[in-house]
């Protein structure tokens, strides 16, 4: 879920009726508007755990709020486990700040990463009239971005098995990306040519007035990879709604987001 369109504290409970609604377990978060940011503070570390009904219980939501750059935004991961090893940090920067948030759940026994992060926007409608964003600039800041998630995903060389969701602001499987996953091991949740993989566009630019270019793009990909001792496989997966369609000014959601959501039923099974 992406971009938040109002402070997170006057949606907590639509994010709340949606997670019921859907039964999400585990919610990876982008963008997400943060009423946390105090005074000059660069970096403001957002660990206030809120109760989402009865599905979500206390200290299992986690926020990081990026100050840098105009948007002052944050990533987040909300699960029904309690969140253990929670790392978080900044992503190099672009003409906008990025972060991202990684942590451990386990599962009956067994135990899974999470790590979500949103990555430097594209060179499209108001990012190149109003920041005068090129092409091959912020190109080269997600390629920096993803060497650097590269080196963080490899650093944690244990027996735990990964699920990586985020806005990577690349549109569909593009041969970068898909070089990037595979040398991680990572495997496309919704590749082209598996199922609607190929369909699956999230975030309808003529909706946004950041990046209106008339066209619909598949800007948020999911990715999940086993261990030695542990095979990963994807039950289900699909889309809260089947294409990004909406009131006329009215977001997805009910407000909580421009992007339509990805989901996926995941099993974890010892080897």
């Amino acid at each position: 879920m992406d971009e938040c369109q109002s402070d997170l504290d006057e949606r907590k409970a639509e994010i709340t009726l949606h997670c019921e609604d859907a039964g999400i377990d585990v919610a990876l978060l982008q963008e997400i508007k943060t009423v946390y940011a105090k005074g000059d503070q660069v970096w403001h570390e957002c660990e206030r755990p809120w109760r989402m009904s009865k599905i979500y219980g206390d200290n299992s939501y986690f926020i990081y709020a990026d100050q840098r750059g105009p948007s002052k935004n944050g990533e987040g991961i909300a699960s029904r486990w309690q969140l253990r090893q929670v790392d978080f940090g900044p992503l190099p920067m672009g003409l906008f700040g990025r972060a991202y948030v990684m942590a451990t759940i386990e599962l009956q026994g067994l135990p899974l990463r999470l790590l979500t992060f949103h990555l430097e926007p594209p060179a499209i409608g108001r990012m190149i009239t109003q920041y005068r964003a090129t092409t091959s600039s912020q190109d080269a800041v997600r390629r920096t971005q993803l060497q650097y998630l590269a080196r963080l995903i490899e650093s944690r060389n244990d027996d735990v098995p990964l699920v990586v969701g985020g806005d990577f602001n690349i549109d569909g499987m593009t041969p970068e990306l898909q070089a990037w996953a595979r040398n991680l091991g990572l495997r496309a949740v919704f590749a082209d040519g598996a199922g609607h993989g190929s369909s699956r566009k999230t975030f309808a630019t003529h909706r946004s007035p950041s990046f209106d270019c008339g066209r619909e793009m598949r800007l948020d990909h999911l990715f999940v990879r086993g261990s030695r001792s542990f095979d990963m496989t994807v039950e289900t997966e699909g889309m809260f709604l089947a294409s990004p369609v909406a009131a006329e000014n009215r977001y997805f959601y009910g407000y909580l987001s421009d992007h339509v959501g990805l989901f996926a039923d995941l099993k974890i099974t010892a080897r």
